[in-house]
């Protein structure tokens, strides 16, 4: 698995909850509170591995919740993987629901280091991408930091991309419901 070497930091905050009216676009659902949301909307209804890690992120004695989603595959050249022209993509905002591990980004940074760690133990091909970016977040008079994480699969065509980028979903998803509490100690 390639991870990107830089923990990207947005100064732009994510404010909780938004609201979207664009065709196609969803304002912000709590799946915690409202599991039975997650069928309506559109980035997932489609997407088996994508809906399986939002699910899993949002378990209600899960250590996590999210705050948006996104897929896509566009084309994508690398001179380092020459006729590789695909990549599939997805990001997941995530945060601690414990509210003084996501106060600070000291709890984001031991789950992106635990990862690190586990992907050296745990190996995989490098057509699988991950990347890591921390976010301000602020509702109501409430702030916190976000995670967000952007999986990719890297292929020849669309589908091999696609198969590649589910993978790395899966690999996202065993890491996450296996270390937290390693990393955490909830």
């Amino acid at each position: 698995m390639y991870i990107f070497d830089e923990i990207s930091v947005e100064e732009k905050p994510l404010g909780i909850p938004y609201f979207r009216s664009e065709p196609g676009s969803h304002s912000y659902v709590n799946l915690r509170e409202e599991p039975g949301e997650i069928d309506l909307l559109p980035e997932l209804t489609d997407c088996p591995p994508l809906r399986d890690l939002v699910m899993a992120l949002n378990a209600p004695t899960g250590p996590f919740e999210t705050f948006g989603c996104e897929k896509w595959i566009r084309p994508w050249a690398d001179e380092a993987l020459p006729g590789y022209r695909f990549r599939f993509g997805c990001y997941v905002d995530l945060a601690f629901v414990n509210k003084e591990a996501r106060v600070t980004q000291t709890f984001y940074r031991r789950l992106i280091e635990a990862f690190r760690q586990y992907a050296v133990v745990h190996r995989v091909y490098d057509l699988m991408h991950v990347g890591f970016e921390l976010r301000p977040t602020i509702s109501g008079d409430a702030t916190w930091w976000t995670l967000g994480i952007w999986i990719f699969g890297i292929g020849r065509d669309e589908a091999d991309a696609k198969h590649w980028w589910q993978e790395a979903v899966k690999y996202m998803k065993a890491f996450l419901i296996t270390q937290t509490e390693l990393v955490v100690g909830f």
